[in-house]
């Protein structure tokens, strides 16, 4: 289901079912502790590090990048998709970079790395990869890195979800009791009527 994600990645699959739009979302939603307390995640289906593409903008001796942290210097733009787990390391460790937060795919943001527009972009490592892959030859100058540790991801359902069991706090033996004979009855009518 195509979605706007120019509020946030998080936020907008989580708004989705928690709204009743879908029943799950089964992008590749990274686990944090945070995250775990909004949304019942299932199984874990694989895992990803955080990636960087590095344009060729500037790419000369003056900016050196070998690692992750030297992006973090007075003067580089680097890109991050709003409300994720990258834009959310990037606020905490590259506060001397200009983040530019751009609500929108991937797929229009690899081109404006491609062009030199940018800096770098910080993503899905996986994402990165795929795309660097099919594209490196009309990147002139890119590079990328992974960085950070292995996190796991996989799809989520909203934790609104009444539990079940939650039915039997209420039991009532006489009501159970009166279903069973009222079932019967309609029943034992049902048969005379040569309906059984």
């Amino acid at each position: 289901m195509p979605t706007s994600i120019a509020t946030g990645f998080f936020t907008t699959m989580k708004t989705q079912v928690d709204s009743g739009v879908c029943d799950v979302v089964t992008s590749c939603v990274s686990w944090t502790e945070e995250r775990k307390t909004q949304v019942k995640f299932n199984c874990a289906y694989g895992t990803s590090f955080q990636g960087v593409l590095r344009s060729g903008r500037d790419n000369s001796s003056t900016i050196a990048f070998k690692t992750v942290q030297d992006l973090n210097q007075p003067g580089i733009t680097v890109v991050v998709a709003p409300d994720t787990i990258h834009d959310t390391w990037a606020s905490e460790n590259l506060k001397q970079a200009q983040l530019i937060k751009l609500g929108k795919s991937y797929q229009e943001i690899f081109p404006l790395i491609q062009s030199g527009k940018y800096h770098a972009f910080i993503a899905d490592a996986i994402d990165i990869y795929q795309w660097y892959a099919r594209n490196k030859n009309n990147c002139t100058g890119c590079s990328v890195s992974v960085f950070g540790d292995a996190l796991p991801f996989g799809s989520f359902m909203t934790n609104k979800i009444v539990d079940s069991s939650s039915s039997c706090n209420n039991w009532n033996p006489l009501s159970s009791f009166m279903m069973f004979v009222v079932l019967q009855i309609i029943l034992l009518n049902l048969c005379n009527y040569g309906w059984c």
